[in-house]
Parts: structure tokens; C-alpha cells; sequence
């Protein structure tokens, strides 16, 4: 007899512990649908409890009330106070509904554009907690902010309508978004992988690009850095950045032949780019020096020189007020005079020949110096607070014999080191 009284007593125990979860869910929408503050705490209170509960935390009825019970928290300002992570709980709650609402007894409602609406509930849901990341991202909350973001990404396969995508809030977009918070956090390897993704999918932003490539670098990973570039280039036709990044990539390799290989096909391509012409010849100068340290014979010194003078003209007629083209093919003229200075100095003026070789080296140094002048002047007219184009000036007007304009220079050289 006892042991059917305890038999008794455990199925009356667990009757009243089932009723009493479905109470707590029934109390909830009953406090819901009274809508005023405290009602809505009260709500609040019950929902929570069903949503904790083994059994009605199954129940897409559950999850569906707990939505629009955190929707009304969030939306109204009497009742904010109520929970500051509303938005992204309403979220939460109607993607759990529509996961297990395998009857689609709530879904509808969750999916459906009612009368005068222009977007359904799990679209305005979506945006409220869209928001509210923004805020959590402004606050620093970047693991907060990508939790939202995740969440977010589940609408888009709910999303028939195309809503997202229509107000602004592509799934491209929230990659994009969720690559750069990566980043913040450190975790590169995740932001690469959704770049990747982007780009290949089409996505033509030009910040994801130079986002990507930067990674790529930081890493010294030079190989997909290029691979980026090229990508860039064939999208962004008319913006050169890319490029120039590319041959500064190359410029800054070592590899000389290299760079000249690939700088010549772009000149192919655009042969109205100044910056590759000064980029070449840049890299020319460069292999002139390395064989002037070595000492090669000077015939080849003149022919490399025949190899830059043409590529500084090209620059400048292109484009007249490039600096540094202006600049370089000056001091090109005038690194020329340097030796014939020396070989003057080591004239034997006892030689019957002296006023001959004399005169000769002077001319070729006059003409010399009067071509470097026009480009150091315009040089300094573009750019009069650079010391290196200041001091080469005060030099040339020194071998010009042009004291004054010489002392000008080097007073101004002396106001530019303080």
C-alpha cells in the first residue's frame, strides 16, 4: 500500500512541475499582451524561465513569444531599462523558432510583410540588432559585436524577399564588416579568409583589397600580396594606386631585372603614365651605380646613361610637375659634372695641351650644369622645403659661378635643419 502511494506521489510531483513550466509560458504571453510596464516585466520574468526549462525551451511557441516580448523591451522607452541586450535576445529568440519550428506553426508570422509593413518581423529584428552592434562596436565590445553579426548571418537563408540586401545590409557587407573587426582582434588568418572570399565572389570594394594586401605584407607573405595586386588591376582600371603599389613591391625586392621586366609591360600598357617611366629610370640609375662600385668600363656607365636620360625626359613631359622626375634627371646632369671637376684638378697645366683639355672639360661641364638647372629650379619651385633639393641647388650655382643665388641656397639649407 505504501509503495503505491509513492508511486502516486512522484506522478502527481511531475504533473505539477509540467503544468507549472506551462503556466510560466502562458503567464508570459498573458503579461505580453497586457503591454504596459509592469505587465511587461512580468512577462520578461516568465519567458525567461520557460526558455531555461528542458521542457518548453523546445517549443517554437516559446521562442517565439520570448521574441517579441524582447522586441517590445527594446522598442519602447519606458521598458529599455528592462534588458540593455533586447535586440540581440528578440534576434536570438525568432532564429531559435524558425530552427525548430519543423510544423511552421510561428514562422509565418516571424516571415510574413503584414498590412502597411514594408519589411517582416525578422527583418526589422534584424536591423534593431544591427544597431545595437554598432553600439557595442563603437564601445570596444568586438567579440559582443561579432557574436550579433554571426546571428545575423543565420537571416540571410530566411531572407526570400532579398529585404538585407535591399536596406543596405548585404551578406557581402557583414563578411566585410566582420573581416575588419577580425582584424582588431587579432585574428588575421580569419580576415584573410573572408577577403579571399569577398573578392572572389565578385565583391569590388576597393578597401578590401588594399585591407587584404596589407595583411599579406605584414605577414612578409609577398607572394599573395602580388596575386592581390594583379587582382586590383584588372578591376580598378582607372585608379593607378594599385599599380604603383606593385611596382614599389617590386622596387623595394632587390630583384633589378625583375622590375624592369615587369615595369616595361606596364609602360605596354600605358604608355601615358609618367610614374613608370621615372620608376624605370630610377631602377636603371641603380644599375649604373652597382657597376660604376665595380668598375666597369665606362663605355658601359654611358650605356646605361643613355638608358635613364630618356625615361626622366618621358616622365616630365608627361607630367612637368613630377618632383622627384624633375629632381632626379637635375641631379643626373649634374652627378655628371663631379668627375670632370676631378679631371680638371688633375690637369698638368706645364703640358702644352692643358688650355685645350681645359677648355674642353669646361664646356662639357658648362653644358652639363645648364641642363641640370631648369629641372633642380623647377624641382624647388614644386617642393622649396626640401634641404636635398635646396643644397643641390646651392652646389649647381656655386659651379655656375652665381654666388648670391648660391648664399641664398645655403642660408636656406641652414633655416631647413633647425
Amino acid at each position: 500500500m505504501k509503495r503505491i502511494i509513492f508511486t502516486l506521489a512522484i506522478v502527481a510531483t511531475l504533473l505539477t512541475s509540467a503544468f507549472s513550466q506551462k503556466v510560466n509560458l502562458e503567464s508570459a504571453i498573458t503579461y505580453y499582451r497586457n503591454g504596459d510596464e509592469l505587465s511587461m516585466k512580468d512577462a520578461k520574468t516568465y519567458i525567461d524561465k520557460a526558455a531555461a526549462n528542458e521542457e518548453t525551451s523546445v517549443k517554437p511557441k516559446t521562442w517565439y513569444y520570448r521574441g517579441l516580448i524582447y522586441n517590445k523591451i527594446e522598442a519602447e522607452d519606458k521598458i529599455k531599462n528592462l534588458d540593455s541586450n533586447a535586440a540581440e535576445k528578440a534576434l536570438e529568440s525568432f532564429l531559435k523558432c524558425l530552427s525548430i519550428d519543423k510544423k511552421e506553426e510561428f514562422s509565418k508570422d516571424i516571415l510574413d510583410v503584414y498590412e502597411d509593413n514594408t519589411s517582416c518581423l525578422l527583418t526589422y529584428t534584424t536591423f534593431r540588432a544591427f544597431n545595437y552592434a554598432l553600439g557595442k562596436l563603437n564601445k570596444g565590445d568586438y567579440l559582443g559585436t561579432l557574436k550579433i553579426y554571426d546571428n545575423i548571418l543565420q537571416v540571410y537563408k530566411y531572407d526570400s524577399r532579398g529585404e538585407l540586401k535591399t536596406n543596405n545590409l548585404s551578406r557581402k557587407k557583414l563578411w566585410e564588416l566582420t573581416a575588419y573587426i577580425n582584424i582588431r582582434l587579432g585574428n588575421n588568418s580569419r580576415s584573410k579568409e573572408l577577403f579571399n572570399i569577398l573578392i572572389d565572389s565578385g565583391y569590388n570594394e576597393r578597401n578590401v583589397f588594399t585591407s587584404l594586401y596589407n595583411l599579406y605584407i605584414n605577414d612578409k607573405d609577398t607572394a599573395n600580396a602580388l596575386i592581390v595586386l594583379e587582382k586590383a588591376e584588372r578591376i580598378f582600371t582607372e585608379d593607378p594606386i594599385f599599380s604603383e603599389i606593385e611596382i614599389q613591391l617590386y622596387l623595394n625586392s632587390g630583384n633589378n631585372n625583375l622590375f624592369i621586366s615587369k615595369v616595361s609591360k606596364k609602360i605596354e600598357k600605358s604608355p601615358d603614365n609618367g610614374k613608370y617611366y621615372y620608376y624605370r629610370g630610377l631602377i636603371y640609375e641603380d644599375i649604373r651605380n652597382d657597376m660604376a662600385a665595380k668598375k666597369v668600363p665606362a663605355s658601359s656607365i654611358d650605356s646605361m646613361n643613355k638608358l635613364i636620360e630618356p625615361d626622366y625626359k618621358k616622365a616630365i613631359e608627361l607630367n612637368e610637375n613630377d618632383t622627384f622626375s624633375q629632381y632626379n634627371l637635375g641631379a643626373f646632369y649634374f652627378n655628371q659634372v663631379i668627375p670632370i671637376i676631378s679631371k680638371i684638378g688633375k690637369l698638368d697645366d706645364k703640358k702644352p695641351d692643358y688650355k685645350t683639355k681645359l677648355a674642353q672639360l669646361e664646356n662639357t661641364k658648362k653644358e652639363l650644369l645648364d641642363k641640370a638647372r631648369p629641372h633642380l629650379e623647377k624641382a624647388y619651385e614644386l617642393k622649396d622645403s626640401d634641404r636635398q633639393i635646396v643644397e643641390a641647388l646651392q652646389h649647381l650655382y656655386e659651379q655656375l659661378k652665381m654666388p648670391e643665388k648660391a648664399k641664398e641656397m645655403e642660408a636656406k639649407a641652414k633655416a631647413l635643419k633647425k
